[in-house]
């Protein structure tokens, strides 16, 4: 009750002597708190994506230079084979992805008490897959013009 007294007090003092300064302060600080803790959130998002992401980035890497070496050569003969292991490789470095970073997920998620499930866990878990998963779209804005752009690919 005390807490609550003083709260309006304050309130009632910044709007009648200081013109709302105290508000626009607070408004500031409680902006910049949110800012830093979805950059917190963000940041390890990326970490989690990453991590998954490195562990198939030599295999992405020399699917790509198979790929473009072949077409830097003048024998195009193996378009339809090209294509196909193009196709097989990216599903299953897809399939590795992913269950490495549902693996890292659910690692994640039990490491989270029962008791903490609380309506900010959830927001902040929501916050989370949605970095999550503009993270994957930014690896797939960059890595589909790779692949989109070799020979077999163009008409």
């Amino acid at each position: 009750m005390l807490l609550a007294i003083a709260i309006t007090g304050i309130a009632l003092f910044d709007s009648n002597y200081l013109h709302n300064e105290l508000l626009t302060v607070m408004f500031v600080l409680a902006s910049l708190l949110f800012i830093v803790l979805l950059s917190v959130i963000f940041a390890y998002a990326g970490y989690i994506v990453l991590k998954s992401l490195f562990l198939l980035s030599a295999e992405l890497s020399l699917l790509i230079f198979l790929a473009q070496e072949y077409c830097n050569t003048g024998v195009h003969t193996g378009d339809d084979a090209l294509r196909s292991l193009v196709a097989l490789s990216i599903l299953y470095i897809l399939y590795v992805f992913f269950k490495s970073l549902w693996t890292a997920l659910v690692k994640e998620k039990d490491n989270i008490p029962d008791k903490q499930w609380t309506k900010e866990g959830i927001i902040i878990i929501g916050f989370f897959l949605i970095s999550v998963i503009s993270l994957l779209w930014m690896i797939y804005q960059v890595a589909s013009p790779i692949i989109l752009g070799l020979c077999v690919y163009r008409i």
